[in-house]
């Protein structure tokens, strides 16, 4: 897995802010088991203060595949809301990484139509949909573990 971040218009979220969010990425890949997995994972936080449109802390969308040094990688893009809470951060970003799993391991479509090859349930609350309570619970183990291991 290759991870890399930017800020609006590819730039830096900072080094430290970096370094800590690259320590978090790595946990959540061997957590996840995402090791042998060949994918190319974008985070990216705007400049512009507050949640994403829609009133998200963050989304993840599945790109297409690229073909490098022989080898297909999916890209996936992860998009991360400035609120200029470190923790807050740190918990949508592991959130999102259960959702990258959820895509590679072909758990949840493209189009988050179908979860485990059934049609996914949408329902009128989407905090209720089984891909989100997946992502709900294993945030929280996730963000647990970053802090017991002093990563954040």
């Amino acid at each position: 897995m290759i991870f890399y971040l930017s800020g609006v218009r590819g730039g830096k979220f900072g080094a430290k802010l970096e370094e800590k969010l690259e320590k978090v990425f790595a946990l959540c890949v061997t957590e996840l088991e995402l090791e042998n997995f060949k994918g190319i994972v974008h985070a990216e936080m705007p400049r512009k203060k507050g949640l994403l449109e829609g009133g998200f802390h963050g989304y993840v969308e599945l790109g297409h595949k690229e073909e490098i040094e022989g080898k297909k990688y999916h890209w996936l893009s992860i998009k991360l809301a400035n609120t200029h809470n470190f923790h807050d951060i740190v918990e949508t970003l592991c959130h999102e990484m259960v959702h990258v799993k959820q895509f590679l391991r072909k758990e949840l479509s493209a189009n988050g139509m179908k979860w485990k090859g059934a049609p996914n349930p949408h329902t009128k609350n989407p905090f209720t949909e089984p891909h989100e309570v997946e992502a709900y619970e294993l945030e929280k183990v996730l963000y647990k573990k970053c802090v017991d291991l002093k990563l954040i």
